[in-house]
């Protein structure tokens, strides 16, 4: 696991090798595996309000959803699903660790992740649409505290994604 690395006017933010994202590109059902370890722990974590010891695992978990919706390892809503709820927890994370600037960055490249995605069917497209107006309102809430929303959604219970990742 890597440290959030930035620079001035470019950030760079990793959380896994490129090693280990490599092997997870071409391992799908272990991109799945770690996924799901990973995402769990990290929520475990965030229980205890062990928000520095969350986040490294919270962004792999996050990386390596990213690399599911780019493998096909899932049916394209399933994947977008597992990328929404493990932003969500890195998300969250950043927020208590006061890394504003991250997290905003962060929501920004996966909003222009998700208008990248193809939507091959009017269900996708709604769904893809949907997914990015709610992280554009919670990036607003983010850049304009006191507006529509407190703090970022959860957007799948664990018990609902457990059920998912099976």
């Amino acid at each position: 696991m890597q440290p959030i690395q930035t620079q001035a006017t470019h950030m760079k933010i990793n959380f896994l090798c490129t090693q280990h994202r490599n092997w997870l590109s071409h391992q799908p059902d272990e991109a799945l595996k770690c996924c799901a370890r990973y995402s769990e722990t990290g929520w475990q974590l965030n229980q205890q309000q062990r928000w520095k010891d969350a986040l490294p695992y919270m962004g792999c978990a996050y990386e390596t959803a990213s690399i599911i919706l780019s493998t096909e390892a899932l049916a394209p809503d399933d994947a977008r699903e597992w990328l929404m709820h493990t932003l969500s927890g890195l998300t969250q994370t950043l927020i208590k660790l006061n890394h504003l600037e991250v997290c905003e960055y962060i929501y920004e490249g996966t909003m222009d992740l998700l208008r990248k995605e193809p939507a091959d069917s009017p269900t996708s497209k709604f769904n893809i649409t949907r997914q990015i107006n709610q992280l554009a309102r919670e990036l607003r809430q983010l850049r304009y505290p006191g507006s529509e929303i407190s703090t970022p959604t959860q957007r799948l219970t664990q018990s609902q994604w457990s059920t998912n990742v099976h």
